[in-house]
C-alpha cells in the first residue's frame, strides 16, 4: 500500500477541528481522528473502526458529504441512532445532502465564488499579470434538524 498523502482541504480542515478543540478546552484524542479518501467505502469503513473502540464517539465529523453516506449506513447496520446515539456533520453541502435520511447539518461551500476567484486568477496567468493572493471565501453551516428517535 502506498503512502497516503493529506489533500490540501483535509490539511485545512484538520488544522481548523483543532483549533476548535484547543480553543474550547475540549479533549484532544488522536485514536478518534482517521483519514479517509473521501468516498463513501471509507466512511463506512472508518465508521465502523470508531464504534469498535471501547468508548466509541458521540459525534462524527466527516470531511465530506460523501464519506457521510458511509456514516449513515454503517450507523444503520449497527443500529446507532442518528442523532440520538450519534452526532453527525458533513462538509460541503453536496446535492444530495439536502436528502439523505436521517438529515444531515453540513458545511456549505461557496462553489461558486471559488471557481469564480480560480477563473479570474487563470486568466491574471494567460494574460502575464501577477496573481493576488486569494481570500478564501467563507464557508456557512447549513443546519438540518432531524428528530431524535426515542429509545
Amino acid at each position: 500500500m502506498g503512502i497516503r498523502r493529506i489533500t490540501y482541504p483535509s490539511r485545512h480542515r484538520l488544522k481548523g477541528y483543532y483549533r476548535a478543540v484547543t480553543e474550547f478546552e475540549l479533549p484532544f484524542d488522536p485514536v478518534l481522528i482517521k483519514m479517509g479518501d473521501w468516498e463513501r467505502e471509507s466512511g463506512y469503513r472508518l465508521t465502523g473502526e470508531l464504534l469498535d473502540l471501547p468508548e466509541p464517539p458521540t459525534s462524527i465529523l466527516s470531511m465530506n458529504d460523501v464519506m457521510v453516506v458511509g456514516v449513515l449506513q454503517m450507523a444503520g447496520e449497527r443500529g446507532v441512532s442518528i442523532p440520538g446515539d450519534l452526532s453527525v456533520i458533513g462538509f460541503d453541502n453536496r446535492v444530495f445532502s439536502d436528502h439523505l435520511q436521517p438529515s444531515i447539518t453540513t458545511m456549505g461551500l461557496p462553489l461558486h465564488e471559488m471557481g469564480f476567484q480560480a477563473m479570474e486568477s487563470l486568466y491574471q496567468m494567460i494574460n502575464g499579470n501577477q496573481v493576488q493572493q486569494l481570500k478564501m471565501p467563507e464557508c456557512r453551516l447549513i443546519e438540518r434538524l432531524c428528530e431524535r428517535s426515542e429509545q
